[in-house]
């Protein structure tokens, strides 16, 4: 079954990872099926906003890897003065 916010996800992360932010346009996947193109064009800050998130994610990630003691699942208790 075809995925459409699948393919959506999948722009945006090529987007971060290419350094775009998903702005009205910056270039976009080749092969993009209309049906995300339709949702991407539908709210396009919307769409601005999921490739923040991803470069931010993509961004955790290499922190990770080159840091792996940092847990990035690590909760902070703001109740200790």
């Amino acid at each position: 079954m075809f995925d459409t916010w699948g393919e959506y996800d999948q722009c945006a992360e090529w987007c971060a990872s290419r350094g775009f932010k998903g702005k009205v346009g910056d270039p976009l996947p080749g092969g993009i099926s209309a049906e995300a193109l339709a949702l991407i064009n539908e709210d396009p800050e919307a769409f601005e906003r999921r490739v923040n998130d991803c470069a931010y994610a993509q961004a955790m990630e290499r922190v990770h890897e080159r840091f792996p003691e940092i847990s990035l699942d690590r909760q902070v208790d703001h109740t200790v003065p």
